[in-house]
């Protein structure tokens, strides 16, 4: 199966609670509701807005793997948390990011560089701008969501 992320919008009531008794973090992860996946591609997605593997650079690096750690370890780390000013600073920078975007920014020898996660450089280009898109869309459209509500946001790998 691999290594996927995730992010779900929660109310600052929902969080508020979790920070008080992280235990319901389990349950929230394992609920499909209101998440949306970034499947395989969380790490190309990290990297194009942050421009490092690892570290958070910039308020769209906070969309991935951002935030502040958040119960117990979920296989790849605890889950994370991000307050609804933080969702909404994130929001504000990927309100410009769009597929033309990711065909700007999209390199193929960086990511192979910096060992990025799917690791499947070498493919077609334009198929690997267009997956990426496919889960940068909805996480972006997420962000903007969650502001416009005054949601925070619970991110995390599995």
């Amino acid at each position: 199966m691999g290594m996927c992320g995730y992010v779900r919008p929660v109310s600052p009531t929902a969080l508020a609670a979790l920070r008080k008794d992280p235990s319901g973090i389990e349950e929230l992860v394992e609920s499909d509701a209101r998440q949306v996946s970034l499947e395989k591609m969380w790490h190309a997605i990290h990297f194009l807005l942050s421009g490092d593997a690892e570290e958070v650079r910039g308020t769209a690096g906070l969309a991935v793997l951002g935030g502040d750690e958040i119960g117990e370890d979920l296989g790849y780390g605890p889950a994370r948390v991000l307050a609804p000013d933080a969702v909404a600073r994130v929001a504000e920078a990927l309100a410009p990011i769009d597929r033309a975007w990711v065909d700007a920014h999209f390199d193929a020898e960086a990511l192979a560089d910096a060992g990025i996660y799917p690791e499947v450089w070498d493919e077609d280009r334009a198929e690997l701008v267009d997956e990426i898109w496919s889960y940068l869309g909805p996480l972006c459209t997420a962000y903007a969501e969650a502001r416009s509500s005054g949601r925070g946001m619970v991110l995390w790998l599995m």
